[in-house]
């Protein structure tokens, strides 16, 4: 029988904090609720390596300011504020591509295991 030669680093939980990174890809989408949401895709730095994670950013609704505050840290602000004041700016998400910035990470329990802790981006701050 084979024998598989597993690594599931990627996978453990990376500790609380604050995280310089890049993103990879902003992809607009829908969420299961049917709302808007920009999939952000990041490599951060961590302990001397990288460690690429998911962010779901909800682009309308309570969830938004998540959002605003991805746009603030990447050098949009103009466009958040054009946002506000309902002045409907276009906004290409792909401009997203390559910003640096940094990461606030969490754990916090896993949906299907509470026993098992998982990391999660909970906020965007500029470098």
């Amino acid at each position: 029988m084979p024998v598989i030669k597993a690594n599931l680093d990627e996978v453990k939980p990376i500790d609380n904090g604050t995280y310089e990174g890049t993103i990879l890809a902003a992809t607009p989408g829908v969420n299961s609720k049917g709302g808007a949401q920009l999939e952000v895709q990041a490599e951060l730095q961590v302990n001397g390596g990288t460690k690429k994670r998911t962010a779901r950013v909800q682009t309308e609704g309570k969830g938004a300011f998540m959002f605003d505050r991805l746009l603030r840290a990447t050098g949009f602000a103009h466009i958040a504020n054009a946002i506000i004041n309902h002045q409907n700016p276009q906004f290409d998400s792909d401009d997203l591509h390559g910003q640096r910035l940094k990461f606030v990470v969490e754990q916090r329990p896993s949906m299907n295991d509470p026993e098992t802790m998982q990391d999660e981006i909970k906020s965007f701050l500029p470098l």
